[in-house]
């Protein structure tokens, strides 16, 4: 039987400040590429369905900095023929979101078990390899079928989440001491780097768009998860203590969502994470049509929009979310959290300035301070020997939502983008498309916000290790466990008790 104090003592001696800064480095790495993916493809899109009807893809309504609109287009027969481009585009987007989205969908928790039973090098370095062939894979490629059927292939490397869900499983290693607000806080510094890369993405994309086109920006997206994977394998020291077999039944996301399920606190923290990360992913796979077509933006103009929300949300993770943690509880950084991503989204759907707009993203730095918190949180219940396992139930239920949201929002889009008052052929309102980008996000963050309130207040939560079979005195029983794919009932060590704050 192996108690907690000997389960540190096992563990390899690996500082904790190197193994926090080198997989900083690895994930800012990664999402330098992927936080361009959705402007990359929304461009490369729009831009072969413009060319497929001899339109310019620049071609579009713009807003003088009055506010006032002004129609730039030689008739309306061209602004028509752009309109519809921009709903084929969005559908084909929509179409390779779906594709893509499922294959990662089955195969996050085969990624999470190779993290817990062969290592996190090995898990890691072979997803961010698939993911730099899936972008190489389109940059190659011309046929809309072949690019689909890549996308298919080189996305069952599980994609950004089983790169975040192993990248946390090592810091968890490295943190078993700590209780769930100390361990938030490194998360969430980690976290913050990984909201740089986002912050930096979209413009390095948006300036490649302009400068080189969308179809070749695709080598730029390849390029830094390869970096990433061959960082690792020359500088990473393992962190698993054990190896074990790979339980099979164990790898699909079926199985993998419902072990979030076991634990009664896992389980509403899930509800939540699923509806506010449904807004948020359906917020921003939109952003880029949205600004096209509502507020004229370019290209590059989006990226640096993309970049002034990434920015806020960093500067929240590594300020605001360490002062926060010494002065409320962790469901009140939830209600914090979903309540700003309520107000937000609604006030991105009502401006109407490239300056208002601006402003409003620069005060996101709310929303995704619970990142960084679930992911503690279900790293402590369910314990060292579940850590890859239980962090990759989360990135998978994170996947799950985005793929939902990534079939309905560009759909909706697509179909509400009549919904307008048009005077002399010129749009005036925009009122579906601001209900899709900023109304219906702002629902989802409700919905969440109210999975929130339903949590106890916690001052801290145990560690749980599956792999025991005792409980300290007084600890309570926890039963429910997911194992080999059928629930069995097994007694578990919990650490420390759930306290409620008075």
């Amino acid at each position: 039987m192996v108690s907690s104090g000997a389960f540190r003592d096992s563990l390899p001696q690996v500082p904790l400040l190197r193994t926090q800064v080198l997989v900083s480095v690895v994930l800012l790495l990664f999402w330098l590429s992927a936080a361009g993916v959705v402007l990359v493809y929304s461009s490369f899109f729009l831009d072969r369905e413009c060319q497929a009807v001899g339109l310019d893809s620049s071609i579009h309504k713009r807003i003088d900095h009055d506010g006032g609109c002004f129609d730039n287009k030689s008739n309306l027969t061209q602004h028509r023929l752009y309109t519809n481009a921009q709903s084929r585009a969005s559908a084909k987007l929509g179409t390779y979101s779906i594709v893509s989205g499922i294959a990662n969908l089955a195969s996050v928790p085969a990624f999470g078990a190779l993290a817990d039973c062969k290592g996190r090098k090995i898990a890691l370095c072979t997803t961010l390899l698939l993911n730099a062939f899936a972008s190489l894979a389109v940059a190659l490629l011309n046929e809309d079928l072949y690019i689909f059927i890549a996308a298919g292939v080189f996305n069952l490397g599980g994609g950004s989440y089983a790169v975040v869900g192993t990248g946390f499983s090592i810091i968890a290693d490295v943190t078993p001491h700590l209780t769930i607000k100390q361990r938030a806080k490194v998360f969430g510094f980690v976290e913050a780097t990984l909201w740089v890369g986002l912050l930096i993405g979209p413009v390095a994309a948006g300036a490649l768009i302009a400068r080189i086109g969308p179809h070749r920006t695709f080598f730029f997206l390849a390029l830094t998860p390869f970096l990433a994977a061959a960082l690792m394998l020359m500088v990473f020291r393992e962190t698993l203590v054990s190896r074990k077999p790979i339980v099979w039944s164990r790898c699909n996301p079926v199985v993998s969502i419902y072990f979030l399920t076991t634990n009664p606190y896992s389980l509403r923290v899930s509800i939540m994470v699923l509806f506010a990360f449904f807004g948020g992913i359906g917020h921003t796979v939109v952003l880029p049509l949205y600004c096209y077509n509502v507020l004229s933006m370019q290209p590059q103009q989006t990226g640096f929009l993309q970049t002034a929300e990434y920015a806020s949300a960093a500067f929240g993770l590594m300020v605001v979310l360490p002062l926060l943690t010494t002065m409320v509880s962790t469901k009140g950084i939830f209600i914090i959290a979903m309540t700003s991503g309520i107000l937000t989204y609604v006030a991105t759907g009502l401006v109407s300035t490239h300056t208002a707009i601006y402003i409003v993203a620069s005060c996101l730095f709310l929303n995704g301070l619970y990142f960084p918190v679930v992911r503690s949180t279900v790293s402590k219940i369910f314990g060292p020997s579940k850590y890859g396992e239980s962090l990759c139930a989360v990135a998978t239920l994170q996947q799950l939502a985005q793929t939902v949201a990534v079939i309905v929002f560009p759909h909706l889009y697509s179909s509400v983008l009549s919904m307008d008052t048009t005077v002399h052929g010129i749009i005036q309102d925009n009122f579906g498309p601001r209900l899709v980008f900023g109304l219906i996000p702002a629902c989802g963050a409700l919905l969440a916000l109210l999975a929130a309130f339903s949590l106890p207040t916690l001052n801290h939560l145990g560690e749980i290790s599956l792999a025991t079979g005792t409980r300290p005195a007084g600890a309570p029983l926890v039963e429910g466990s997911v194992l080999g794919g059928s629930v069995q009932h097994v007694a578990v060590e919990q650490r420390a008790l759930l306290q409620h704050e008075e």
